[in-house]
């Protein structure tokens, strides 16, 4: 228990940890560093959809039916 509890610890803070920074596990003399490389951000952010997703699908049918009857 207190071997996972510890390595939780590490991986917790390993996702939240900056780039630049080594990070030790407890009870390892072994830092581990980071890679030189990091990830970059993509230029292009992913856009929001203006229209929130409807916990319904029923809705969307509902909304869509007259656009599919259409002759």
């Amino acid at each position: 228990m207190r071997y996972f509890r510890s390595w939780f610890k590490a991986t917790a803070h390993l996702a939240t940890a900056n780039f630049d920074e080594f990070i030790s596990i407890p009870n390892s003399p072994f830092p581990i560093p980071h890679s030189p490389f990091p990830i970059p951000h993509s230029p292009f952010p992913i856009p929001h959809s203006p229209f929130p997703i409807t916990p319904c699908p029923i809705l969307l049918i509902l909304l869509l039916n007259p656009l599919l009857n259409v002759p």
